[in-house]
């Protein structure tokens, strides 16, 4: 079972150094038809910039999945503790829980987070009780930053480790925790990877 265990794991090590050389192929094929349709080196590098980033993102995210998919479940536990628990256990709504089974519950939670990513300028949520659009997920910022805009300024900046919209883990779609007229979006100089949970109202 070991020998067959570290067959598994070295098939994975190949996969992903293929998919590395498969990304670097993608990109190159890119910048070779930008180039052949003269797009300015500006725009050129933002598109480059943006599917490297998102390349990326979906790859770790498949190299996480078979990783976890091959070993037994006992030993998902502590490499999902290992691969998030810091980050959620910085989240203060979660860090203050003082129950025994905090672990376990931090870890269930992150299991239903699903990852996604946004382009600049992209809207993440927004919240208008005007029109009655309301947020009904909780998003953890991973990589790159969101700014949350509130009719038209800009009054905050997430970063990796930051949160919004925890209102959903309640079931909520009032948005307390976003405000009134508010809109989060990918920051405009750079993508953003998040891991969004998507909350189910309750039935009152």
């Amino acid at each position: 079972v070991f020998g067959s265990l570290l067959a598994e794991v070295q098939d994975t090590v190949n996969k992903m150094n293929g998919e590395s050389r498969a990304r670097e192929n993608r990109i190159n094929t890119m910048v070779d038809f930008l180039r052949q349709e003269e797009v300015p080196m500006a725009l050129e590098k933002r598109l480059v910039n943006w599917a490297d980033f998102n390349l990326r993102c979906m790859q770790k995210t498949m190299a996480k999945q078979s990783v976890m998919d091959m070993v037994p479940e006992y030993i998902q536990r502590p490499l999902a503790a290992h691969l998030h628990h810091g980050l959620l256990l910085s989240i203060p709504l979660f860090r203050d829980i003082t129950d025994m089974c905090r672990d376990d519950f931090v870890l269930d939670l992150w299991q239903m987070l699903l990852p996604q990513t946004f382009s600049p300028f992209v809207s993440i949520a927004t919240s208008d009780p005007r029109t009655g659009q309301a947020n009904d997920r909780m998003y953890v910022i991973v990589v790159g930053t969101a700014i949350l805009q509130e009719q038209g300024n800009i009054v905050a900046t997430y970063h990796p480790g930051d949160y919004f919209g925890e209102y959903a883990l309640l079931g909520s779609d009032l948005n307390e925790d976003l405000g009134e007229s508010s809109t989060v979006q990918a920051s405009i100089d750079e993508a953003s990877e998040a891991h969004a949970y998507h909350g189910k109202r309750t039935e009152s």
